[in-house]
Parts: structure tokens; sequence; C-alpha cells
């Protein structure tokens, strides 16, 4: 059972949904490089969402560009 909460919990972070602060981290030899970057970049939902709109907004923009210029 505790292993499905570790697993839930993980998940959680992943997608940027707050944790239990008070659960202690896995020791140094059982975390991952990704356990460590998700530890130090958090970003909440909107921002996240803005962050996907710029990057959508500026590839579309690329591609509507390189359109242009190789038919035009």
């Amino acid at each position: 059972m505790d292993r499905m909460r570790d697993a839930l919990e993980r998940v959680k972070m992943l997608v940027g949904m707050e944790f239990d602060e008070e659960s202690a981290p896995p020791p140094p030899e059982e975390q991952s490089f990704f356990d460590d970057i998700n530890r130090h970049c958090t970003l909440n939902t909107t921002q996240r969402l803005y962050g996907f709109a710029t990057c959508l907004a500026a590839g579309l923009t690329c591609t509507f560009l390189a359109d242009h210029w190789i038919l035009g």
C-alpha cells in the first residue's frame, strides 16, 4: 500500500498538484534525476498554461513564416 501511495504522490508532483510536505523524501540513493528536477521546478497551473500558449504561438508563427518564405 505504501508503494501505491508513493506512486500517487509522484504523479501528483509531476502534474503540478500539491503534495504533503510532511512526507519524507526518499533516501538519496533512491532519488532519480526527474525527482530532483521536479523538486526545483515548481510552476503553478497558470504559469504552465501561459508557457504552453506562448510556445504554441511561437511555433505556429514560425510555421507560417516558413511557408510564406518558401512558397512566396
